[in-house]
């Protein structure tokens, strides 16, 4: 876009989302091109969710996460607005959200996504996942608070229901989260000698390897690391429910478990589906430039967005790194 010229009414660039991609956009824009630029958010702060995993495992505080925007506001010279968005009207160029209307002249939508539980039964009631501030404290108490009462727990079954930890979904939080926990439950084995020598992490997986989509190098050596740290890997294995009890498998079997974590995938936020734009697999289809089809003046990134790499004609994953 070019500079606009002294005197000239500067063009209104709209953000929506402080996530990777709407951070790097409104960083690098800078404020030195001759345009207003705001963005806007849910929160106030930036979550560095590739390391969630680690607080729940202990290694990393859950405040050394989360950034603040008005800082990053203030020193690159963009406005910050906290707030909901509700809906996009392309034609008006014009947004709603939880404080108004506000009008753009180019809009660049980075509103992330949310958990996706594929349909299966009994996952919002008895899993944990690492999407939101607070999940990794959550799952931190339910991982230390199921040891606590396996200690005193008599009944050997359930004692191995509490000791038994299950990680569904085998991408690259999923296997983090698997190796993080099995590492925090051997440091902490000395404080629990009689039992914690008895405890068990899986990771459940339902395509034939762990990090689908990953060259064939990292998933089989990702393999042989989790399987050397005795995770017990289960891939070509579908999940269609979670109980109170544990993971069941199709074919029947299963898994007993008090502590189920998931991280099978995720899948735009829902402000999405309401937008008027071809779409593919649920994401907005966008151009080399991240354009929307139909409106050059709207740019789609990270997890909304369905990218096709120009060079290898390969789909480019719901990463922090393709988002920025």
């Amino acid at each position: 876009m070019a500079v606009v010229s002294p005197g000239a009414a500067k063009p209104r660039i709209l953000i929506v989302g402080a996530g990777f991609g709407g951070m790097a956009t409104a960083v690098h824009l800078k404020g030195d091109i001759g345009a207003e630029v705001t963005l806007i958010s849910h929160r106030n702060f930036h979550l560095f969710t590739p390391l969630l995993y680690q607080t729940a495992t202990g290694l990393v505080d859950m405040d050394h996460l989360a950034q603040t925007v008005r800082p990053q506001a203030r020193a690159h010279g963009f406005r910050f607005l906290e707030g909901d968005l509700t809906s996009v009207d392309m034609d008006r160029k014009t947004v709603q959200t939880s404080f108004g209307e506000l009008a753009y002249d180019y809009l660049v939508l980075a509103v992330g996504s949310v958990n996706n539980d594929f349909g299966v039964k009994g996952v919002a009631e008895n899993t944990l996942s690492l999407k939101n501030i607070n999940d990794g404290r959550l799952m931190h108490d339910k991982i230390v608070g199921a040891i606590e009462m396996a200690a005193a727990e008599k009944d050997e079954a359930t004692r191995r229901a509490l000791l038994s930890f299950v990680v569904i979904g085998a991408g690259p939080t999923g296997v983090e989260l698997a190796g993080s926990l099995r590492d925090f439950v051997k440091v902490i084995a000395k404080d629990y000698p009689e039992i914690v020598e008895k405890a068990k992490v899986s990771v459940v997986e339902a395509l034939p390897t762990v990090l689908p989509g990953l060259s064939e190098y990292a998933v089989r050596k990702t393999a042989e690391a989790l399987k050397e740290r005795g995770i017990d890997v289960r891939t070509s294995s579908k999940v269609v429910e979670v109980t109170a009890k544990g993971v069941l498998l199709q074919g029947g079997e299963l898994i007993p478990s008090a502590n189920v974590f998931w991280t099978a995938g995720v899948k735009p936020a829902n402000v999405v589906e309401s937008l008027n734009v071809e779409k593919e697999r649920g994401r907005v289809k966008v151009d080399g430039f991240l354009r929307v089809g139909g409106h050059p003046e709207v740019f789609a990134l990270g997890d909304i967005a369905y990218l096709v790499d120009t060079k290898s004609g390969k789909r480019l994953g719901e990463t922090a790194s393709v988002a920025v």
